[in-house]
This record gives C-alpha cells, sequence and structure tokens, in this order.
C-alpha cells in the first residue's frame, strides 16, 4: 500500500471518527435528525476507507451501498446485517436531511448508535 492510499484512508477513518463524536453530541442534545445523518456518515466514510484499500471507486452514496453489498456482503466478507444497516442509516439520513415533517426519536437513533460501534470496529479489522 502506498503512501497516497494510507494518507486517504487515514483521512476517511477521521472523518468517520469525527462524524461518530457528532452523532453523540446530536444524542446528547436530542437533535435526532442530525444524529442519523453523522451516524449514516460514520459509516460511509468507514466504507470508503475499506474501497479506497482495496482499489474500489465509487460516485454516488448509491454506488457506495451498492459496490459494499456486491464486494463484501455477496462475498461473505460481512455479514448481510452490515447491509441492512447501512440502508436503514441511508433512510433515515434522507428522511432527517430532507423531510419536511422528519419524526426521527430517540427510539430509532439509539440503537443505531450502538450498531454503528460494532460496524465501526468490524470494518477497522477489514482495514
Amino acid at each position: 500500500m502506498n503512501n497516497n492510499v494510507r494518507g486517504i484512508i487515514t483521512a476517511r477513518l477521521t472523518k468517520a471518527e469525527e462524524a461518530l463524536d457528532l452523532a453523540k453530541l446530536a444524542i446528547e442534545k436530542k437533535y435526532w435528525n442530525s444524529a442519523a445523518s453523522r451516524l449514516y456518515y460514520t459509516c460511509f466514510y468507514l466504507i470508503t476507507a475499506l474501497f479506497e484499500k482495496n482499489n474500489i471507486q465509487t460516485h454516488t452514496h448509491t454506488g457506495v451501498k451498492t459496490v459494499f453489498g456486491l464486494r463484501f456482503i455477496k462475498e461473505d466478507k460481512v455479514d448481510a446485517r452490515w447491509g441492512k444497516l447501512l440502508t436503514n442509516l441511508f433512510d433515515a439520513r434522507q428522511e432527517g436531511d430532507y423531510g419536511d415533517f422528519a419524526v426521527l426519536t430517540e427510539k430509532d437513533i439509539l440503537p443505531l448508535l450502538k450498531e454503528v460501534e460494532e460496524f465501526k470496529v468490524i470494518i477497522l479489522k477489514l482495514l
């Protein structure tokens, strides 16, 4: 792995950690929509770091979801539950960021936080 790839991976992991910290702050403030967005981005940055390590290119959020499913779930590198988590987070982020009447609650978000923290461990092992 060359230094440029290492640098990109490090930058994405830093962004993932920042997004997770911001999600926790949003949860403390009961900003459920913001928490959903930051939890999604935590996973997004973790996955794109993994893609960088594996020389995988995508250009959209949908592409990240699709390629993650094809290259890591279908190939049994990660459990299918993580694909479902990513889809749930993507949907929650869409609702929270773009829905005029989003009604995300503590009941929606707190279980996602635990799962994102577990997902982070899985991805870090793959890196």
